[in-house]
């Protein structure tokens, strides 16, 4: 038996997600389906560009993952300052978080959820963790690119979005 032919009321996790995002009107495609996990692909137009957005659904283990990447590449130069910066921000964060790979300079926003015995919430839940998901990157995002094209620091980039004075400055 494949693991998306498990049903809960009729649909499996997979079913509901991609019900969702249809009613969303959220385009997706499916780019893996194994044994073990479904991913889909999303192309969202936000705030500060496009970003590609990938539901990682893990039925055997009731876990969705949400990651969304920025198309934004970082300068080499200014990759220091910028991990400074999202450490600061995913301390700020209650919920989701940021991840730098290092390398490439892919900026990442995650969010996940556990989903077991979430029949009636599964709706409600799973678009709050993608709406947070987006919000946090139209959030944070405008920072680093503050950073890299206001030549300013993290600490400086952070008081900015959240609109505070930086007292060290006066």
């Amino acid at each position: 038996m494949k693991l998306f032919e498990k049903t809960i009321n009729n649909k499996s996790l997979k079913d509901k997600i991609e019900d969702i995002l249809k009613i969303e009107k959220l385009k997706f495609f499916e780019i893996i389906e194994n044994n073990n996990q479904v991913v889909l692909e999303l192309k969202m137009r936000l705030e500060i560009g496009l970003i590609d957005c990938y539901v990682d659904i893990r039925e055997k283990a009731n876990l969705v993952k949400i990651k969304s990447i920025t198309s934004i590449r970082l300068p080499e130069n200014k990759k220091n300052e910028i991990s400074n910066y999202l450490n600061i921000a995913n301390n700020m964060l209650s919920f989701g978080h940021f991840e730098l790979e290092y390398i490439n300079g892919d900026i990442h926003v995650v969010t996940y959820f556990l989903c077991e015995d979430l029949e009636k919430d599964l709706t409600e839940i799973f678009k709050r963790n993608l709406y947070t998901n987006f919000n946090i990157m139209d959030y944070y995002i405008p920072g680093v690119m503050d950073i890299i094209y206001k030549d300013i620091d993290a600490l400086t980039a952070i008081n900015n979005v959240n609109n505070t004075l930086n007292y060290q400055l006066n």
